[in-house]
């Protein structure tokens, strides 16, 4: 991830990648990994979670994902 992060990075910074085609392999593993890693979360955690949690604990989750998305922006 630190290697995509960089490689972003600079093409943010208008400097083209070295190796296109590293760059390219990268950002597909990474994504076919976080798909499988969504798809995990909802068929299995958000299920579970749905029934363990109660709806306080729910609401305090939420905020809290809230909250970490307003300080990634």
């Amino acid at each position: 991830a630190s290697e995509i992060a960089e490689c972003l990075d600079r093409l943010g910074q208008g400097v083209r990648p070295a190796n296109p085609e590293m760059m390219g392999y990268m950002l597909r593993g990474f994504f076919e990994r976080y798909r499988r890693h969504i798809e995990w979360e909802n068929a299995l955690v958000l299920p579970l979670a749905m029934l363990r949690l109660t709806a306080d604990d729910l609401e305090a989750l939420a905020a809290c994902m809230e909250a970490n998305r307003s300080e990634a922006s």
